[in-house]
């Protein structure tokens, strides 16, 4: 990408490439009307009614005319919202296409594929990171039950408080593991980058989300202590697991707790 075509897309408000290093929880997220990918989204919520393939699909239509208006429908919003931010079509694909030094799945599935699978699924993070989760269902299965049994006002502040610490735990628990698991694919693909620049964000920017999940989730399960404290032996056991997989982390990719993600990290 030229500093052109760059300065054109910070001026109209975006980010390029950030939603790579995110954790998806656009709902939370500061930065969403400046990601590409959360607006091009809400753009087909309002087009379509919510529902953009219920909005343009009838099953009457042959498959083939249902993809040239998928396209053309894509093509509408993408044009209209070029021109709500000032900008041209062009650059919009440019920011889209601007992370295509990235590992993709078909990358994964090609001639050393099988070499990097097995380098992943048989490394220490990856054990690491199932070994918690199973830990974490458990746990989970027993705190819901304890809460169940809790005679608490139905809005009141333990309500709150324990629903908002069992959102993070259970939206971090689908991210860990896929990030690790990212940033290790990168760590062992490095040959299949185009610059050295390309696959430090890869590897580094995965592996800093996998931190900073860790660390939300070890807040989190913190704060469940008080409530569940006859599972408190339960909850060590958790953490001494997050700080193992966080350990690990760290002495594969020592550069990621410093890495500063696009828009994120000053």
């Amino acid at each position: 990408m030229s500093k052109q075509e760059s300065d054109n897309l910070l001026n109209a408000g975006f980010i390029p490439g950030i939603y790579n290093f995110c954790d998806h929880w656009c709902e939370k997220c500061r930065l969403k009307s400046r990601c590409l990918s959360f607006v091009m989204e809400k753009k087909v919520e309002e087009k379509k009614n919510g529902n953009f393939e219920e909005g343009v699909f009838d099953k009457n239509e042959n498959v083939w005319e249902f993809l040239k208006l998928f396209f053309d429908s894509t093509y509408e919003f993408l044009e209209e919202l070029a021109k709500e931010r000032g900008m041209e079509v062009e650059d919009l694909y440019t920011l889209e296409n601007e992370e295509t030094d990235f590992l993709e799945e078909g990358d994964i599935l090609s001639e050393e594929g099988d070499q990097a699978e097995s380098f992943v699924e048989y490394s220490d993070m990856i054990k690491i990171c199932m070994i918690y989760e199973a830990l974490a269902e458990e746990c989970l299965d027993a705190i819901f039950g304890i809460l169940d049994e809790k005679e608490w006002l139905e809005k009141g502040k333990e309500v709150r408080t324990t629903d908002r610490l069992l959102d993070v735990i259970n939206w971090y628990l689908d991210i860990i593991q896929p990030k690790v698991r990212r940033a290790l694919y990168g760590y062992v693909r490095r040959d299949s980058f185009l610059t050295p620049e390309a696959w430090e964000m890869e590897c580094n920017g995965s592996a800093k989300v996998a931190l900073i999940s860790i660390a939300r989730s070890e807040r989190a399960w913190k704060g469940m202590r008080d409530y569940c404290p006859s599972l408190k032996k339960d909850i060590a056991h958790l953490l001494v697991v997050l700080n193992q997989l966080k350990g690990e982390i760290k002495l594969c990719f020592p550069q990621a707790a410093s890495f500063r993600r696009p828009g994120f990290d000053k």
